[in-house]
């Protein structure tokens, strides 16, 4: 809940901070959260611990692929951009199986460490991060044009020229944009009194909301709506819940011991990184996005009717049943892999 609501925030301030300050302070904010979780004594702590690492995770998330987007030469972007989801795959399992390997302990480091750790990730990443150059796209945004062409130069020595022109051409678009903007605000003045009035003068004088209002405007709510609702759908799914909850699932499904369901859990987070392989190197390019959103969509629902009518009718405790319900979870986190890379903008 916290990330969705900093990661609103997070595309105003790395345009003001730059996305690598913007990447920084996110960092810290998460690794403060995670050392109140791992050093809490009262749920209280723990959930505020919760709060603050997703409000900092809600920061550096968005705006380290915004940033690797930019960074990258056109020839490489699709891939780079991916292999974000798959290095995030890598964290999932590595997640699983250090909390597979900790909840046998018998003091209550079996929940800290996982959080020590991530806390140790956070801060390993606000170090390293002012050494990592400057977008060249927020440096022409900012009228650093000469350090923009030498970072460029740096990554993609042959394309610079054409890079620079295309960078050069989508600045000019967005203050174009943005100036048109800030006239249909300054047109669109009520000087009306009231509280009401007052409010309302508010959100149209904001250009960041107003930017927000006219992607809903004529002519582009289409677009929006599907781009909102593509993402949307994509969380929708379930996949958080088998991902965050698969130790429950498996519990539920007969598999007796926690450490047989953190194993299972474990497993399942291989599966997802397997699928991701080849889903990037190979379907996302071959197959095409939209053959590869409608299958896998198609899938997940198969496999969620089958979980669900498995557990509801009780055939889930039947020795058959139980390997039904953990085969259609491997399924599904299987088929998922290509919607999470087709559907990332």
């Amino acid at each position: 809940m916290a990330g969705a609501l900093t990661s609103l925030t997070s595309g105003s301030i790395s345009d003001k901070f730059s996305r690598k300050r913007t990447i920084m302070i996110g960092a810290i904010v998460a690794a403060v959260g995670c050392f109140l979780e791992a050093g809490s004594v009262e749920l209280w702590m723990l959930i505020l611990g919760r709060l603050i690492a997703g409000a900092g995770e809600g920061l550096f998330v968005n705006t380290i692929s915004v940033y690797l987007v930019e960074i990258s030469p056109p020839a490489v972007r699709g891939s780079t951009s991916c292999t974000f989801q798959l290095l995030i795959t890598v964290g999932i399992v590595i997640g699983y199986f250090m909390c597979y390997f900790s909840v046998s302990i018998g003091s209550s480091l079996s929940f800290r460490i996982p959080f020590i750790v991530q806390g140790i990730a956070c801060c390993t990443l606000a170090i390293g991060v002012p050494f990592i150059p400057h977008s060249p796209r927020w440096l022409v945004a900012q009228g650093r044009e000469e350090e923009a062409w030498h970072v460029i130069s740096l990554f993609d020595p042959e394309g610079a020229h054409l890079q620079r022109e295309k960078i050069q051409e989508a600045i000019q678009r967005e203050r174009g944009y943005h100036q048109s903007l800030r006239e249909r605000m300054v047109a669109s003045e009520d000087n009306s009194s009231g509280y009401l009035h007052s409010c309302m003068a508010f959100v149209k004088g904001n250009e960041h909301i107003a930017a927000v209002m006219d992607a809903f405007g004529k002519g582009k709510k289409g677009r929006t709506v599907f781009g909102v609702a593509l993402m949307g759908l994509q969380q929708l799914s379930g996949i958080d819940a088998v991902l965050f909850y698969a130790p429950v699932l498996f519990t539920q499904a007969g598999l007796g011991s926690r450490k047989a369901s953190f194993l299972a859990s474990g497993v399942s987070g291989i599966v997802n990184l397997l699928a991701v392989i080849p889903a990037q190197f190979y379907l996302v390019d071959k197959w095409g996005r939209r053959p590869c959103c409608i299958t896998g969509g198609l899938l997940m629902c198969v496999c969620m009717t089958v979980i669900g009518s498995m557990y509801a009718s009780g055939l889930a405790k039947q020795t058959g049943g139980r390997w039904t319900v953990i085969a259609m979870i491997y399924l599904f986190i299987a088929v998922y892999a290509p919607i999470s890379l087709n559907a990332s903008p």
